[in-house]
């Protein structure tokens, strides 16, 4: 089950969707790409008329967006909803590295990422040390 909520079984559909879509992006096969990414947001869609609007769902929909201006919205709606560490540090990291992307204010940015710092060092291992580098380096370069 997510922190959040969902079963086993429905997340393993997102999570099989979300293979394929890699897969097809590895393959060089954009058309079947596309149909997975449609098939992915169908499921989202589905699952979100279950559940509800919940953070997983919500996060997943937006790290499987290429537009980050569409995507912030609904890492912001997921952060708000989060209610656990591990899925408001997930959040945080695609936020965060969105919000670079797009040269958020300085500001906003710092303060999410001392947020997910204090996730981090909490409860963090080796992965979520480097993850939280590469966004702080990444925004020191956008700065």
């Amino acid at each position: 089950m997510t922190p959040d909520g969902i079963s086993d079984d429905d997340w393993h559909r997102v999570h099989h969707a979300a293979c394929d879509i890699v897969n097809a992006s590895a393959a060089g096969d954009e058309a079947m790409s596309e149909h997975h990414h449609e098939r992915l947001f169908e499921i989202i869609g589905e699952l979100e008329a279950l559940y509800g609007r919940l953070p997983s769902l919500l996060g997943t929909r937006a790290d499987f967006m290429d537009d980050d201006s569409a995507a912030i919205p609904l890492l912001q709606e997921a952060l708000v909803a989060c209610e656990d560490p591990l899925s408001e540090q997930l959040t945080l990291e695609s936020l965060i590295a969105r919000m670079i992307n797009q040269h958020y204010p300085d500001v906003i940015i710092q303060n999410h990422l001392n947020r997910l710092e204090t996730l981090i060092t909490s409860d963090g291992d080796d992965s979520d040390q480097e993850k939280l580098a590469e966004l702080k380096t990444a925004f020191q370069r956008m700065s």
